[in-house]
């Protein structure tokens, strides 16, 4: 493939005249031809071009940042290549010897209309490695996804829209390869160049007649007998040690492929990526109901030792290694965590001057790290027919029934420790949370009291699992009741679920100036809810957590999710009983909105908070304002009015109450309880639905079931003469709407 390390700067001069993509379709066209008619001559070359013209995609992805020399390249690649006859330039690609037919397919996917090439010609014999061509030469994530669509769509040839359907549904641009970032040396007089070598599994089966595993990469060794012992054992025993707990399987033979043949054995480094591979081998062998898989753009290094543990290699080969996956198609590098800091410096380095290319960093210390990770090795979950094929192909001697087969298959998946040690699951129980990895299997349990237990099976959304360290494997986030201290409120806390060690937990304490009502002064709050706002590369992750008295007031607060340091708090006069997280047009967290009472005007509210503006206090008076804290800045912050049913149903209690926020496709629905009376009228669910456009302008009010009851039980006590909510009145109550703006209360929405 086309090498950034030594031509990209070149290739970038040559862009910048204008020299280069004007040449293409004659090239592509006059190589191909003369190609036909004297192969041993022309391959070199066209190799070389259809390498050049992946780089050239490449280098505009890389480089984007640069719009100066970028502005018109796209336009002109694109206008220039357009005079080409597609047609009967696949047709001459695939005369072509394999090699180069794969290369010539693959290259003009990157850069030319791939319709008439799909629609005129079959390629059918070599569709399985085009693909996976494809998915190496495009630029973006998802280029095998675009490319069987579009076959799907256009071709004539059913074996070839089957081969595309087959790609597209069953998920096999699952990657079993990993990129090997080499150094340049030379060794035994053979010289060996830089740069990265793919890596992968072509062959994994059990043998029986086997006394040990049998591990062999298809690479040039030196005659040292330690580097020979090295590369044939440290790899598979390692990968042996951590999948062999508690599985009793028969000895395996594996065949690694080298992509380079000249490749050498030229130091210890390659042993991680071999090991990886070696347990990607025996996880697939050893498990039915789930396939092990590695995300596209996947580099390892490191020195491997038979218990699995990761040594650093040399430092001074970080920089040609760190350079090599930077230029490369490489998203994720994985090296020891003792060359880590040196490799972070040189990429910090590359990415000031090429601002558009993404390379992460994983740092681990053993094989353990590695499959632990879901960034480094990820599952794909087998379908049920095809669970019990395979397993009956590999047992078909002990096979007696289907009846066996199947208890056979849950006697093993009871029985065998998981390999996926990061939690994503729950269930609870009594006096535990049961903690699962994503296929269901168990990993840990967390013991937890009577009191956790009611407050959780209430609400299950309060438990939530998120990797707050981004390394790869989850902590457990719950609320928890302290009713065995003298506190007897609910925390917020944060747990590793391997050792149960506590990472950090909230207890809010209201300690706002309520001087004039001394009730509620340094008075223990307890947590309600929580909401997780994920991080990203350049943002860490936050949380927003929910504390509350049993009447007012009620805190939000911006917690830093890794630390559980409080960022900013707002206090509401009343209860809040829902609060959802508004996004922007990207897609990123923006707002929150909630709804609730405000015991200072006894109405429900809606309110609208930017998540960078959570502070402050809402709208208040008398005994429920504090007295050091200001008037948030809303962007919304409504009151409802109360309807005839308060009127006319008057209880002991005189609040109305926001229930629950519905965010619908084009509007914002709020269930409101205007009556609280007995919970067999539905008191808690809502008997008003108010609608409002996403702008929070009033558009109309529904009834809910609970509601109808409500209104027939007044109209059976006397209490209404007729079913009140006519458009008339509906009318009136949309017009009687408040908002709260620049200290005053409004009725007329003017956002």
């Amino acid at each position: 493939m086309f090498d950034f390390d030594d031509e990209h700067d070149l290739l970038i001069d040559s862009l910048k005249r204008s020299e280069y993509i004007p040449l293409l379709p004659v090239k592509i066209q006059s190589l191909l031809t003369l190609y036909l008619k004297d192969v041993s001559r022309y391959e070199l070359y066209l190799k070389e071009l259809f390498s050049e013209i992946s780089g050239v995609k490449r280098t505009i992805h890389l480089l984007g940042a640069e719009p100066e020399v970028y502005l018109n390249l796209g336009y002109q690649l694109n206008n220039s290549l357009g005079h080409l006859n597609y047609a009967g330039l696949g047709s001459l690609a695939l005369r072509c010897q394999k090699k180069i037919k794969l290369l010539a397919l693959a290259s003009l996917w990157c850069v030319c209309d791939y319709i008439q090439i799909i629609k005129d010609a079959s390629f059918e014999d070599c569709f399985d490695d085009l693909v996976s061509l494809i998915n190496e030469l495009g630029p973006e994530q998802n280029e095998v996804q675009k490319f069987c669509d579009l076959v799907i769509s256009n071709t004539k040839d059913s074996g070839l829209k089957r081969k595309a359907l087959v790609w597209k549904q069953s998920g096999k641009s699952i990657k079993e390869e990993i990129w090997l970032p080499v150094v340049a040396s030379d060794i035994q007089g053979a010289e060996v160049s830089g740069g990265l070598i793919r890596v992968r599994l072509i062959h994994t089966a059990y043998d029986e007649a086997l006394d040990k595993d049998y591990f062999h990469p298809l690479i040039n060794t030196p005659k040292d007998e330690n580097s020979k012992e090295y590369v044939y054992s440290n790899p598979v025993a390692a990968a042996r040690a951590v999948f062999g707990k508690n599985r009793n399987t028969p000895a395996v033979q594996l065949l690694i492929g080298v992509e380079d043949e000249q490749a050498y054995c030229t130091g210890h480094s390659m042993g991680a990526s071999f090991g990886l591979l070696a347990f990607l081998a025996l996880e697939k062998l050893g498990s039915d109901h789930q396939r092990p898989f590695f995300p596209g753009g996947l580099a390892v290094t490191g020195i491997i030792e038979k218990n699995g543990t990761i040594g650093a290699v040399s430092l001074e080969s970080i920089e040609e290694k760190v350079n090599a996956c930077f230029f490369g198609p490489v998203s994720i590098l994985v090296l020891p965590a003792g060359n880590y800091e040196k490799a972070l410096v040189v990429c910090e380095r590359l990415r000031e001057k090429y601002p558009a290319k993404e390379l992460a960093l994983v740092g681990v210390n053993s094989l353990a790290d590695m499959i632990s990770d879901r960034r480094i090795i990820q599952y794909k979950k087998i379908p049920l027919l095809r669970q019990a094929g395979n397993y009956i192909q590999r047992n078909k001697t002990l096979i007696l029934s289907a009846i066996s087969l199947l208890m056979l298959v849950v006697l093993i998946s009871k029985t065998m420790e998981p390999i996926d040690q990061n939690p994503a699951k729950f269930e609870l129980e009594l006096s535990r949370i049961i903690v699962l990895n994503q296929a269901g299997q168990y990993l840990s349990s967390i013991p937890i009291d009577d009191a956790t237990y009611r407050e959780l099976v209430k609400d299950q959304n309060h438990i939530r699992f998120y990797d707050i360290n981004n390394n790869g494997r989850n902590e457990i986030i719950f609320l928890r009741n302290n009713s065995l201290t003298n506190s007897n409120s609910v925390t917020l806390t944060v747990l590793d679920v391997r050792d149960r060690k506590e990472i950090w937990s909230r207890s809010t304490v209201l300690s706002a100036d309520f001087s004039h009502n001394p009730d509620i002064i340094n008075r223990n709050m307890s947590s309600t809810g929580f909401l997780i706002i994920p991080g990203d590369g350049i943002r860490s992750p936050k949380i927003i957590h929910t504390a509350s008295l049993n009447f007012f007031p009620f805190a939000i607060e911006l917690l830093d999710l890794r630390s559980g340091e409080l960022i900013s708090s707002y206090l509401h006069s009343g209860r809040l009983n829902d609060l959802r997280i508004l996004e922007n047009s990207d897609g990123d967290p923006q707002s929150v909105i909630f709804t609730g009472v405000n015991n200072s005007f006894r109405q429900a509210i809606i309110g609208v908070l930017q998540i960078d503006e959570i502070r402050g206090q809402s709208p208040s008076q008398g005994r429920h304002k504090a007295q050091d804290l200001p008037v948030a800045v809303h962007e919304h912050y409504i009151r409802l009015p109360k309807t005839i049913l308060f009127e006319a149903g008057r209880t002991n209690n005189l609040l109305s109450k926001g229930r629950r926020i519905s965010l619908l496709h084009d509007k914002i629905s709020v269930r409101i309880d205007d009556l609280v009376m007995d919970r067999s009228f539905g008191n808690g669910n809502g008997q008003l639905i108010w609608y409002f456009t996403k702008g929070l302008k009033p558009l109309g009010i529904g009834l809910t079931n609970a509601g109808d009851a409500v209104i027939q039980n007044l109209i059976d006590e006397g209490k209404l003469e007729h079913f009140p909510f006519t458009a008339e009145y509906i009318e009136s109550l949309l017009e009687q709407v408040s908002y709260f703006r620049h200290g005053e209360w409004v009725r007329k929405h003017s956002k």
